[in-house]
């Protein structure tokens, strides 16, 4: 065979090894968001939270079964390792002793003990994002509340309350005492910690996981120059219940595919 003829069909057929791992990695997730099971969209708010570097080793996100005093969420590993075989249903109504057994992260009280107290949350997002944390820890003689100064944060309420116990949300009783800190809000700061919000779909959590982080850096920046000036109730009203979630939601999904794209070709 000829030189160039060699060249042609070498690069041919690496042209059609990268299409063939291409459709493996993406899978259904990039093709229709709007068609995979939730145990998929699942795996996408885990992969999305870990693209955006809200979660690192450590961080969850769950999502309620709908009159089946269930959730889903993840069984114990990194986010960006979850896949639909780690996906595990839980009972609300769990037990510490269960929760070891079913290899589940301790921190899973975050979750049943505000689906128990809260009806109307549907999904739940816990994150370490670096910059909340350190908002968290900021000295504050406003009753323990961060308020917006941005639209995105405003998407979290009125205000970001903070709770302040240190330590791992293990035990059912921290975890009903988180469930109270919300205060009706639809995210709070845990002190030294990390986050957790709240939202009636799993992609208005992840959002809102995103937009608290936004916010929190925000804050950060601005409070080296001076005081930010927080949003009053009105004015965070306007942004609270976050209906614009469909363009929001396809952007990150997009910018997910576009990883994975330029994973695959790295590796072909």
């Amino acid at each position: 065979m000829e030189a160039g003829k060699k060249s042609s069909f070498r690069y041919s057929w690496v042209g059609l090894v990268c299409l063939l791992l291409l459709t493996q990695m993406k899978s259904a997730v990039a093709q229709d968001y709007s068609t995979l099971d939730v145990r998929e969209k699942l795996v996408v708010a885990n992969k999305i939270l870990a693209m955006e570097g809200l979660v690192g080793p450590f961080g969850h996100v769950s999502v309620r079964v709908e009159g089946e005093g269930k959730f889903r969420i993840s069984d114990h590993r990194s986010p960006n390792e979850v896949t639909v075989d780690h996906i595990k249903e839980v009972e609300i109504e769990i037990t510490p002793e269960a929760v070891e057994d079913q290899g589940l992260y301790r921190e899973v009280f975050i979750h049943s003990c505000i689906y128990r107290e809260l009806p109307e949350v549907k999904a739940i997002v816990h994150t370490h994002a670096p910059y909340a944390v350190a908002l968290g820890t900021l000295q504050r003689s406003d009753n323990n509340q961060v308020f917006p100064t941005t639209n995105p944060g405003a998407n979290l309420g009125n205000f970001i309350p903070v709770f302040q116990p240190v330590g791992l949300i293990s035990t059912p009783e921290k975890g009903m005492a988180l469930a109270r800190t919300l205060q009706g809000q639809n995210g709070v700061l845990l002190r030294g910690h990390g986050t957790v919000v709240v939202g009636t779909t799993l992609e208005q959590a992840v959002l809102r996981a995103i937009y608290l982080e936004f916010e929190a850096r925000t804050q950060i920046r601005s409070r080296s120059a001076g005081e930010p000036i927080p949003y009053t109730s009105s004015e965070s009203d306007l942004f609270k219940r976050t209906v614009a979630v469909e363009h929001a939601w396809h952007y990150y999904v997009d910018k997910f595919r576009q990883s994975v794209k330029n994973e695959t070709l790295s590796h072909k």
